[in-house]
């Protein structure tokens, strides 16, 4: 739902923002080796591609409808942590806690994918996923196993391992998720950011948006994929 022209406007919007997050950004040691100039042209050129595979069901941004149809399930669109309510399991036991979702307006058809990767990105402290990937990894594997194990529930697979094999593999999933991450960055460099007020404490702000340690995370996640797809 961005204007069109988020597109051209992303290299420029992001070399901004950056500009203007000062010194404690600009110096994080995570940031060694990453450059920020480059880094929105060069997510600019891939952003058009990265759009079209995290939104298949949007012929808008180019998406293969027919070709994701067995992806495509219902997702919740902004699953950020204000819209995400925990309470004890009943009666106070041991079990996990009771979830329940809010704010619905962006709820539609897509990639599961989306909204973990929007998830991570937008609620998730950065100790939760920063370092060489690992707990990132963990997160994914401990979802796609408990995906394959509802699948398998509700009749949508034989069993998990049908699930994984047939339904969504490992790899499938972590190839969504990096497209799906590719475009939360640029909804975060281009838009997201003009509201980011660091270091002030605000339930309804996604993490990037109030932690400095989370939007240097984003950017060096960014760079990493950016590198894996050889983006120039």
């Amino acid at each position: 739902m961005q204007p069109a022209d988020q597109f051209e406007m992303l290299a420029d919007k992001c070399a901004a923002h950056i500009a203007s997050f000062g010194d404690e950004f600009a110096s994080a040691p995570e940031l060694r080796g990453v450059d920020l100039v480059a880094l929105g042209e060069a997510l600019q050129r891939v952003a058009p591609a990265a759009a079209a595979e995290t939104h298949p069901c949007d012929a808008d941004a180019g998406g293969d409808a027919a070709a994701a149809a067995p992806f495509v399930t219902l997702i919740h669109g902004d699953p950020k942590a204000a819209n995400i309510f925990l309470r004890d399991a009943p009666g106070g036991g041991a079990g996990p806690p009771e979830v329940a979702l809010i704010d619905f307006q962006w709820c539609g058809f897509g990639l599961a994918a989306t909204d973990v990767a929007h998830h991570i990105a937008a609620a998730l402290a950065p100790e939760c996923v920063s370092g060489d990937g690992e707990r990132e990894r963990e997160l994914l594997d401990y979802y796609h196993t408990e995906l394959c194990a509802a699948l398998a529930a509700s009749g949508a697979a034989e069993d998990a391992a049908h699930a994984a094999s047939s339904v969504l593999s490992r790899a499938q999933l972590q190839a969504q998720y990096e497209s799906a991450q590719l475009d939360m960055c640029r909804l975060v460099f281009a838009y997201q950011w003009s509201r980011a007020t660091f270091g002030v404490t605000n339930l309804n702000k996604n993490s990037y948006n109030k932690d400095v340690r989370s939007a240097v995370w984003l950017v060096v996640r960014c760079d990493a994929l950016l590198r894996k797809r050889g983006a120039p």
